[in-house]
């Protein structure tokens, strides 16, 4: 048994591996043992190579210090059979070795979450927007601005059958800008029962491509109206809200938790910042395969976005290739700040407790209605185990960095 290294680039070892024809035979003798003379000889010695690939794998990584950032590419450089010596290589994608800049003081801005009374003014205006009622405009007049419609509608010609083109007692408020302006102009010409068929143009810069620029003839009918009722800024307000007895007490309460979401929100911001920063001081190589999964997500997103924008797969995927160019300069930064946070922890030797991998876990799995004991399972079987582990140690080591720099408060 012998084994090579090879260093292709700061990210990346390629091992060779030499296997002995004993070894071969006994792995081999191995498979035919439990399965038996009956199974195919190409099946024999597919599973004798994975055995062999299990154990030699696992004993080179450890020879060599090898922690994969994923899953290694295997390659056989010989035919394996028996009574000959085989030979196989991997490449595995590891942390790479970087001259991390000093964080100990590290300079970073937080802004101060500061509240103004009329920013409490602002949330009770939006908490009276979500706890509104409708009530139905019975005089026969047409829609106006601030009415909330119901309406039916339907996309003729190629885009009927388009999803999202068409809707039964679809409810929309007019005025704020949630349609284009020729759908909402047909429907204020509508008395309720009235329909009419009229073009829709949808400007250039529309979100779904597929519309931008199109002129659409759109059948729309009106069926009722409604007026929003917003609540009366009383303690009934204040009740519904916080459960307390009063407006006073209400804004004593906004006071007190919206600066605690201001405060996240702000050192959130400071932290990616604070990342950024670091990372442009560090040469950062990149690893090939981190790039191309986080590519694949950020494409994996864009699809379902679109979807619920109404694009079919077929017309998504005649987009995907262009947004893969679009998408690459983000997914590489995203990878070489994720090298970056494990070449710390790395460095630091920082470890995951046992109770850290379980707690994420369970989170996980509450959050996906699944198992725990399953979603564990399914996660050491899709190697989401180690996604989840690395995810917690760059969280981890984050938390550090933070920790550790200077925060300069400004307003």
């Amino acid at each position: 048994m012998s084994y090579e290294i090879e260093a292709l680039s700061a990210v990346e070892k390629k091992i060779t591996v030499q296997v002995p024809g004993q070894e071969v035979d006994i792995a081999i003798e191995t498979v035919i043992a439990s399965k038996g003379e009956t199974i195919e000889q190409e099946e024999i010695l597919s599973l004798a190579a994975q055995q062999i690939f299990a154990v030699r794998v696992k004993e080179a990584q450890k020879l060599y210090g090898i922690v994969p950032l994923n899953r290694i590419q295997i390659q056989a450089e010989t035919l394996l059979g028996k009574g000959r010596d085989f030979c196989f290589s991997f490449v595995a994608e590891i942390i790479p070795d970087l001259e991390i800049p000093d964080y100990q003081g590290f300079e970073v801005e937080v802004k101060e979450a500061v509240v103004t009374e009329a920013d409490i003014d602002r949330i009770i205006a939006s908490l009276r927007e979500q706890l509104s009622k409708l009530e139905e405009i019975t005089e026969a007049r047409q829609a106006s601005a601030g009415d909330v419609v119901e309406i039916d509608f339907e996309a003729l010609g190629p885009f009927k059958t388009m999803p999202g083109m068409s809707g039964t007692h679809h409810k929309l408020e007019l005025g704020t800008g949630q349609t284009v302006k020729d759908f909402e102009d047909i429907i204020k010409s509508l008395k309720p029962g009235e329909s009419k068929t009229r073009p829709v143009t949808y400007p250039a810069d529309f979100p779904n491509p597929s519309l931008a620029g199109q002129v659409i003839e759109t059948k729309i009918t009106l069926r009722a109206l409604n007026r929003k009722i917003l609540p009366d800024i009383d303690e009934k307000l204040a009740q519904a809200v916080a459960r307390v007895d009063s407006i006073s007490a209400l804004r004593d309460v906004l006071r007190h938790k919206h600066p605690q979401r201001l405060t996240q929100h702000y050192e959130k911001e400071a932290r990616i910042r604070l990342l950024q920063d670091l990372t442009h001081k560090t040469e950062v190589p990149l690893a090939p395969t981190c790039v191309a999964g986080n590519l694949e997500d950020m494409i994996s997103h864009y699809t379902m976005a679109m979807q619920q924008r109404g694009m079919t797969l077929t017309e998504i995927s005649e987009l995907t290739e262009e947004k893969r160019k679009q998408f690459l300069p983000d997914a590489e930064l995203a990878a070489k700040r994720q090298l970056f946070l494990l070449a710390i922890a790395k460095k630091e030797q920082l470890k995951l407790e046992t109770r850290e991998v379980e707690q994420e876990i369970a989170r996980q799995a509450q959050a996906a209605e699944t198992d725990v004991n399953q979603f564990r399972l399914d996660a050491q079987q899709s190697g989401l185990l180690r996604n989840l582990k690395d995810d917690l140690m760059m969280r981890k080591v984050m938390n550090m960095l933070y920790d550790a720099a200077h925060k300069k408060i400004i307003s």
